[in-house]
C-alpha cells in the first residue's frame, strides 16, 4: 500500500546568527523528567455547536489519543482519559482523521492545555502566565471535518524575519498570493526558525500567516528559543505561550504527522564565553514519548516527521532510526 502527500510549497531559508552551533560524540544529556506528583483527567468530546465547551448531548469520543508529552493513552468508551502530571506539563489531544481541534483567530490549532500553576519564570520575552490549580476535568473539543486521502499542504522553512519590516516583506511576497486559496490546501506548517532571535516578532508574523485562512502548525527552531535560561528544559517558555507543546503529533487523512523538537540549548552559564550554544538532539524523554506515540500507529500507516535541524545532524539519531526501522512507510 502506498501513500502520497503533495508538498505544495517550500520556502527555504538559511539558518545562521550569533548563537554558536556545537556537535559532540557524547550522547545528548538533558535533565531527567520530574516525577509525577498528581493526576490529570478529562474527556474528549464532539463539540457539535463548536463553542469549545461540553454541553448536554455532546458525546465523549472513544479511542482518541491524549498525551502529556511522555505517555500516550486512548480515551475509554465515554471519551475519558487520565495521565500523570507534574507542576509543569502540557496535555494535548492527538487530532484523529476526520476530526479537527479548535483554532484561534490566527488559525493556530489549540489542541492542548498547559498546566503551569506558577507560570514561567521572569524572562526577556513574555511566556506562560500562572495557570492556577489543576482543573477538575481537562476537556478537548473536536468537530467533524471532511478529509481526503489525497491532499496538499503548505510548508515554509526558516521564515526567520528579524523585525516588523521583514514580516511585511514576507506578507507581500509569500502570504498575500496565498490569501483566498484556503480551499486548495489542507493545512500549513512552518518548519522552524519562525523568527530570528527577537521573539517579540513571533506574534505579528503568526497574525500575518493566519490570513492564509487554513490551520497552521509550527515547528521549533534554534532561533525560536529563550536564550536567557539555564538549560534546555526552560528554553521553550515563550514557545509554549504561543504554540503549546514543542513536540506533538496529529493525523490528517491517511497520514500521521510527527513534530519533533531537535534543538538542545546548553544555557549561557554553561559555556566559557557565556553566550551558550545549541546542539541537535531529541533526548531520552522525547524519544520515549515518540516510542509511545508510534505504538499507537499502525505499521502500514505513512508517518511524516517534521523537524528543524536536518535529521542527519541529530546526535541521538540512531535511537530515532531504530524506531523508524520496522516501518515501511
Amino acid at each position: 500500500m502506498t501513500r502520497s502527500v503533495l508538498w505544495a510549497i517550500s520556502v527555504v531559508g538559511i539558518a545562521g546568527g550569533a548563537i554558536a552551533w556545537a556537535t559532540s560524540r557524547e550522547p545528548v544529556q538533558t535533565k531527567p523528567p520530574a516525577p509525577y506528583i498528581s493526576k490529570a483527567s478529562g474527556v474528549v468530546f464532539e463539540d457539535r455547536n463548536k463553542n469549545g465547551v461540553r454541553d448536554n448531548g455532546e458525546p465523549g469520543l472513544a479511542g482518541v489519543r491524549v498525551s502529556n508529552m511522555r505517555d500516550v493513552v486512548k480515551t475509554d468508551r465515554n471519551g475519558k482519559w487520565e495521565l500523570g502530571s507534574t507542576d509543569d506539563m502540557i496535555f494535548y489531544v492527538v487530532k484523529p482523521k476526520g476530526w479537527m481541534t479548535p483554532v484561534d483567530k490566527d488559525n493556530v490549532p489549540r489542541f492542548y492545555y498547559i498546566h503551569k500553576p506558577a507560570g514561567s519564570p521572569k524572562l526577556k520575552y513574555e511566556s506562560v502566565k500562572p495557570t492556577g490549580p489543576m482543573p477538575a476535568s481537562i476537556d478537548f473539543p473536536l468537530t467533524r471535518t471532511k478529509e481526503t486521502d489525497t491532499f496538499t499542504a503548505l510548508f515554509f522553512g526558516d521564515t526567520q524575519p528579524r523585525d516588523l519590516r521583514e514580516v511585511d516583506y514576507l506578507g507581500a511576497d509569500i502570504i498575500e498570493p496565498l490569501i483566498g486559496k484556503a480551499d486548495e490546501h489542507a493545512f500549513g506548517v512552518t518548519l522552524g526558525d519562525i523568527v530570528f532571535d527577537d521573539l517579540s516578532v513571533t506574534e505579528p508574523l503568526v497574525q500575518k500567516i493566519g490570513l492564509i485562512g487554513i490551520p497552521w502548525y509550527y515547528v521549533l527552531g534554534n532561533h525560536d528559543i529563550n536564550y536567557d535560561v539555564a538549560d534546555d528544559r526552560m528554553s521553550d517558555e515563550h514557545w509554549e505561550r504561543m504554540f503549546g507543546p514543542s513536540y506533538y503529533s496529529f493525523d490528517y487523512g491517511p497520514t500521521h504527522f510527527v513534530v519533533l523538537d531537535n534543538v538542545v540549548w546548553t544555557g549561557a552559564e554553561n559555556t566559557p564565553d557565556k553566550k551558550g550554544f545549541y546542539r541537535a538532539g531529541l533526548g531520552e524523554e522525547q524519544l520515549q514519548w515518540l516510542k509511545n506515540d508510534l505504538e499507537t500507529v499502525p505499521m502500514n500507516q505513512l508517518v511524516v516527521f517534521m523537524m528543524h535541524i536536518p535529521i542527519n545532524e541529530i546526535e541521538d539519531k540512531e535511537e530515532l532510526f531504530k524506531l523508524m526501522m520496522p516501518r515501511p512507510y
